[in-house]
């Protein structure tokens, strides 16, 4: 709900007209569109290189450096083989900043979207961070496209789990 005094960012605006939907960032995990809610702090990372870490849970990549502090690095896609490659360069989305931060395999680079939500979405798609998407968004420009809002306290939580718990 956008402060009191600020205008929606989609609906109906003072004069009863609709609104231009705001400008927002988009980014697909593992084949899932996925938007993060406003205010996350976010950074993209075009080849970052990734570094393994021995005995890691399945979905735990490894650690990238960013600004000197090590961040790990998780992968949403669905899981081909439990055999990560020693060491590898992923485009990957810093979520958070800090002790806080982690990261996440993207399939592409961020891409922006003006998103609508979606009045009966039906349901979130199969995929092992379901739990962590609300809801569903549309961008008028691509219609067919459906872009989950995304908790990333969730999907950390999950994505750091043992495998067999999704």
């Amino acid at each position: 709900m956008p402060p009191e005094g600020a205008a929606p960012s989609a609906g109906a605006d003072a004069a009863g007209g609709p609104t231009q939907p705001r400008l927002r960032f988009g980014v697909s995990l593992g084949g899932v569109n996925v938007l993060l809610p406003a205010g996350v702090i976010t950074e993209f990372v075009a080849q970052a290189p990734v570094f393994p870490v021995p005995r890691a849970p399945t979905r735990l990549l490894g650690l990238m450096q960013v600004r000197g502090h090590p961040v790990p690095v998780f992968d949403a896609a669905p899981l081909a083989s439990d055999d990560w490659p020693a060491l590898g360069r992923r485009d990957v989305l810093l979520i958070g900043t800090g002790a806080e931060a982690g990261a996440v395999a993207v399939d592409a680079p961020p891409r922006a979207i003006s998103p609508l939500p979606v009045a009966a979405p039906g349901e979130a798609p199969e995929c092992c961070f379901g739990d962590a998407l609300t809801d569903a968004h549309v961008d008028p420009a691509e219609p067919d496209l459906t872009w989950w809002l995304l908790a990333p306290q969730r999907l950390f939580q999950i994505l750091s789990g043992p495998a067999d718990a999704r």
